[in-house]
């Protein structure tokens, strides 16, 4: 079974539209030793929420992790690990933080209790809710499911939502 992340990016650093202009990418620039860890448990096909942070504070978009992680080649710190991702469809409509923090679903997701740009924990899952980036007509929005996490890159940090 897959783990489900929302990787956190600041667009004006690294957007969504740059990931679908790139169609894929290194997940790079994370540091923090707890974003870190989480990554070392992303696998190859795990699906991913981009969220937006600064400004938008939105979930924008979907991709898939394409690699399992490995030593960031630029990194001199062998525990710096990174991991690839390919853009997998924009959402059509954002899901922004505001509508997430309504849905009492996601109320124990870091992404509600701490804000869409702020570090992030582990959540304390407190049911199904999840990620799923489109509801069963195909609009976007979350639906319940088993939930994801959360990271943003050099751009960002994950966070894993667990079921």
């Amino acid at each position: 079974m897959p783990n489900y992340w929302i990787l956190k990016t600041e667009p004006s650093t690294y957007s969504f539209d740059d990931l679908e202009r790139e169609k894929s990418t290194r997940w790079d620039g994370v540091r923090n030793n707890l974003a870190l860890k989480h990554i070392r448990t992303m696998r190859s096909k795990d699906p991913v929420l981009i969220y937006h942070t600064g400004k938008d504070k939105a979930v924008v978009g979907e991709a898939e992790v394409t690699t399992d992680p490995y030593p960031d080649p630029e990194a001199d710190d062998e525990r710096i690990v990174v991991i690839d991702l390919r853009a997998a469809g924009r959402l059509p409509n954002p899901v922004t933080l505001s509508a997430i923090k309504s849905d009492p679903a996601f109320k124990d997701l870091a992404l509600v209790r701490m804000g869409g740009s702020r570090w992030f924990q582990p959540p304390r899952a407190s049911g199904n809710a999840s990620g799923n980036s489109r509801d069963a007509e195909g609009r976007g929005g979350l639906s319940r499911r088993p939930p994801p996490e959360t990271a943003s890159p050099r751009r960002g940090r994950p966070q894993r939502l667990r079921a």
